[in-house]
């Protein structure tokens, strides 16, 4: 076999890997919708990805026993990190782009049992928060600024043979429940400029000191 030119496969090698810092970020409608992506460790699979809204949902066990209140008043500093409360329609929407036909409306309620494994699979993606579960359960934008209320959504599996739950409620926005966490938001993060440039300028320079040994 005829190896490839040095030119051809330092073209190869840089192409590979702008592929590979691009694929996060890079999705159509023919992929899996939500993904599990790191945020600070290989592996902590903290942040949920929706590829089809352009959100990523942080993992709802960091905020558990946290009201609405405190996250507006930058408790832990997930707003200076430039998380927000996610919507009722934006909630809706994540369930829906899950792909399961259990949640096609929004909001629905009690669902059968045979959707145990659907809403089971969601739950582990965006955190057990624990209570009746597997749950994942949080709070959501308030609504209406000037009331004492917010939103909450919650989807899981009820203990004891029970049936699936998907529902949309109100709940104090100064309640903190050891059960309940935050749905907090973000648009997906631009692939870093400098990070691909760097890495460029690294692979141009391996090749040009390849080059320069060979014709010693």
């Amino acid at each position: 076999m005829t190896p490839f030119p040095p030119r051809r496969r330092f073209v190869g090698l840089l192409a590979a890997l702008l592929a590979a810092q691009l694929s996060p970020f890079i999705a159509t409608r023919a992929s899996a919708a939500l993904i599990s992506v790191d945020r600070l460790l290989a592996g902590d699979g903290q942040i949920t990805r929706d590829t089809l809204s352009g959100l990523d949902w942080l993992d709802l066990t960091l905020t558990t026993n946290v009201s609405y209140n405190d996250i507006q008043a930058d408790f832990g500093g997930w707003i200076s990190d430039g998380w927000r409360h996610a919507t009722r329609a934006e909630a809706c929407q994540l369930f829906v782009n899950a792909g399961n036909s259990i949640f096609a409306t929004c909001p629905s309620q009690d669902l059968t049992n045979a959707f145990v494994s659907e809403a089971a699979s969601l739950v582990d993606l965006l955190g057990d928060t624990g209570g009746e579960g597997p749950l994942a359960e949080g709070y959501l934008e308030k609504p209406d600024p000037s009331k004492a209320s917010t939103d909450f959504a919650r989807v899981g599996v009820a203990r004891f043979g029970g049936p699936t739950v998907w529902e949309v409620g109100i709940a104090g926005s100064s309640s903190a429940d050891v059960s309940t966490g935050n749905f907090l938001v973000r648009a997906i993060p631009e692939p870093s400029t400098g990070s691909l440039l760097v890495a460029g300028l690294a692979l141009l320079g391996a090749y040009k000191l390849r080059r320069t040994r060979r014709r010693r």
